[in-house]
This record gives structure tokens, sequence and C-alpha cells, in this order.
């Protein structure tokens, strides 16, 4: 049986780390799997049953890059080596046929310089099957990195064999990407795989309720607090209005105490918060509609299930921007803005009562990327 490597990085969102463990579950099926994590270590998660975890030295971000470690008494320096350390001492050990890196090379800034070295060490032999993985809508330039489309497209052709992007091609055909994605992908067999979506946990089916279901991912960075903080306010105005909502928020395990208690101080007997669940399917399912950012697996699970979706992007000119508006333009959700009035969301929170999605989703994506690999292996 084949070993596979799935190395990737997360600072501000857990969405890295939900994709990478979806497809270590498809991939378990037929290979020995590791997953690797550069992000930092998060209380309660449980990697896939039957796939090894390695967590390396954590680093999140600074003002420019990923550069603080999250060992407060270790240096950046420190930190550096001994991730580069443990890559290596795994992959000497494991000598995996497969190598999958998340979002690798499209933001180098993300991995420090945890591949420096690495990738002329599994070249020096026989080299393993190598991919990139990429979501649907690849953000770039990116702001953590300097890298150029040019740089980024030779690194795919000096290491790489393929590229697979998790997007359903008939909502994000490759012929919609920016141009400068388009240039790193140059001449680099991609192959689309549907969205990947962990898989459904729920065991009995839920009828919807009257209650909103506002999530933020992992913690939803700085904006995260004001997106919770907004829409509760929205929902207290529509209650007085004899709207009869409720509404259940998920913090997330990234967001900063100092904004959990806050958001905690808010809740009453209408407005639950939670802490941080391992599965929002069961909330999801219970939900009327969601309030969201625009991270990628927030809005696919939601799209899966073909729930109204109110989507907020963190800032303006990120790929979440880019996601909502390209699923807004297909009718699949609904967009709001941090900085509209109390009053501005609840006129779209009742709009997306009664929103319905225009079409279904492929989420399919972690089987697809599963047969894709096994026929390069098969055709290699």
């Amino acid at each position: 049986m084949k070993n596979v490597f799935i190395i990737f990085q997360y600072a501000n969102g857990l969405g890295h780390l939900s994709r990478c463990s979806a497809l270590a579950v498809a991939l378990s099926a037929f290979y020995k799997v590791t997953l690797i994590s550069g992000g930092r270590a998060i209380e309660g998660y449980r990697p896939p049953k039957n796939v090894s975890f390695i967590q390396l030295p954590a680093i999140s971000w600074g003002k420019d890059s990923m550069s603080i470690p999250t060992d407060k008494n270790l240096s950046i320096e420190e930190v550096k080596a001994l991730r580069s350390l443990v890559l290596h001492e795994h992959y000497q050990r494991v000598k995996p046929e497969i190598i999958i890196t998340e979002y690798y090379p499209f933001a180098p800034g993300r991995f420090g310089e945890l591949f420096k070295n690495f990738f002329q060490t599994i070249t020096a032999s026989k080299k393993p099957i190598m991919i990139c993985s990429i979501r649907a809508f690849p953000n770039f330039p990116f702001f953590d990195s300097l890298a150029s489309p040019e740089t980024v497209n030779q690194e795919l052709t000096n290491y790489y064999d393929f590229v697979l992007h998790h997007a359903d091609p008939a909502l994000v055909p490759i012929n919609s990407l920016s141009p400068n994605i388009k240039l790193c992908l140059a001449n680099i067999p991609i192959y689309q795989t549907g969205f990947v979506r962990q898989l459904f946990n729920l065991s009995k089916s839920i009828e919807p309720s009257n209650k909103l279901l506002l999530t933020i991912g992992g913690g939803g960075g700085s904006q995260g607090p004001d997106l919770i903080k907004l829409g509760i306010k929205a929902v207290s105005r529509l209650r007085s209005e004899g709207c009869p909502l409720s509404m259940d928020i998920v913090c997330g395990p990234l967001m900063k105490e100092s904004d959990r208690q806050c958001i905690r101080a808010m809740g009453n007997e209408n407005i639950v918060i939670h802490e941080q669940l391992a599965s929002l399917d069961g909330l999801m399912a219970d939900a009327s509609a969601i309030i969201c950012m625009g991270g990628y697996n927030t809005l696919i699970e939601a799209l899966s299930l073909n729930k109204p979706i109110l989507a907020f992007p963190g800032s303006h000119g990120t790929d979440q921007e880019v996601q909502i508006m390209a699923f807004k333009d297909q009718g699949l959700l609904l967009s709001g803005s941090l900085d509209q009035s109390v009053d501005e969301v609840a006129s779209l929170i009742r709009q997306t009562l009664t929103f319905k999605p225009a079409k279904s989703i492929q989420t399919n994506g972690a089987e697809r990327s599963v047969k894709i690999i096994q026929k390069y292996i098969l055709n290699a």
C-alpha cells in the first residue's frame, strides 16, 4: 500500500484543515495517509480514522508573512529549523510515494522556509508523485508572498506532476480564473475535482426551524467578531418588529478570548453562543438560513444542503470576496457588507429567509481526487 503525505498550513481559519481531512478520509481507503499540519494545534481536533497526524512546530501571521511562532519560547529561526527537521525525518522514515501540498507553491509565505531544502531532498533519489491541491478561487497576488506568477509556474514545472483544482467545473471553469492564475498554471496539467466537502455527519433528518445559524469558521480574523455583533443586533431588530427568529452562533477555536467574552455577554434565550463545534452539520440542517463569511468550507457545506446563505467577505479584494461575488452572480447566495447598518442587514436577513439557491453543486471532490490520482499512477 502506497504512502501519502498531505502537507498544509492555516492561520485565521480552518478551511485548509477541514479540506485536507476530507481528502485524507477518501485516500485512506486505498493508501496509508499522513496529515502534516503547520498551523497551530486545535483543541478537540481528531484526525480521521486510520490517518496518521503530525503537528509541526506552528507559525501564524506576522505583519508581512507567516513569521510568528505559536510557542513563545522559540524564536522564528528555531521554529523554521525544527519544522524542516521534523518533515525531513518523517520523509526519510516513511518515503511516501505521493506528496500533496495544499496551496503551495501558490502561497510560499504561508509555509515559511519549510520546503526550501525539502524539494532538493525528495528529488535526490526517486521522486514521489507531487501534487498541488488548490481551492476554488486561489487569490493572487498573495499578501503573504512576493512570488510572481512566473516563479509559481517554474516551481510547478520543476517539481510537480499535476494540480488538483477543488471546484465544480460547471460553476468555476478553468477559463474563469484570473489572468495571473492562468500564468501560474501555464502548461501544467490541471484536473477539476468538484468541491471538497467533509462527509455529512447527521444520523437523522431535521426539519428546518425558525432559526438562523451564524458561523465565522475558525475565528474569522479581526472581522469575525464584527460580523457576529452585527448579526446579533440585526436579529434583535427583527424580533422587535415581530419576527420570531432565534439564532445559533459558532465562534470557532481561533477567536481571541477577549472577543469571546464580549460575545458571550450578548447571548440570551434567543441567541445561543457555541464556543466551537467539531461539525456544523446538525446546526446547518436545523437552520432556516445561514449567515457566514466567505470561506470555502462553510460556503460549500451550506450550499451542499441547499440552504439560503447571506455571506460577508472579511475584507475587500480577497479570495473570500471573489468567491462570494462569483456564487452570487450564479444565483447561489446573497451578500452583505460589514459596512452596512443594522437596518440594512436586518433587511437582507428577511430576503435571505425566502431565498432559494438557483442550482445544486458537486461536492464529490475528495472522491474524484482519489480517482484522478489512481488513474495517473496507472498511466505513469
